[in-house]
């Protein structure tokens, strides 16, 4: 499910929602689709979620802050890895 929901449309997204698909299960590791839509970097799907499936406020909140900072880590690791490779 969870990888289904990473790479479909929001069209087929919802499909696998109304057909019983189920993004609290958990991966390996214990993380939800939230977890692993935010450590991914999947904004689109994240937003998809949480308009779809209407976590509590504490939820979101701690979603949306994990994203924030998700992104800007990937955003301080390019501007790393340009520096670098100039050097």
């Amino acid at each position: 499910m969870l990888v289904l929901l990473f790479s479909q449309s929001n069209l087929e997204r919802s499909l696998l929602l109304e057909h019983d698909g189920d993004p609290s299960v958990c991966v390996e590791n214990g993380d939800d689709s939230y977890q692993c839509a935010t450590l991914s970097g999947e904004a689109n799907t994240l937003e998809y979620l949480i308009q779809e499936l209407k976590p509590t406020a504490h939820r979101r909140a701690d979603v949306y802050s994990a994203i924030g900072a998700n992104l800007v880590d990937r955003k301080n690791q390019k501007r790393l890895h340009r520096v670098q490779s100039t050097r």
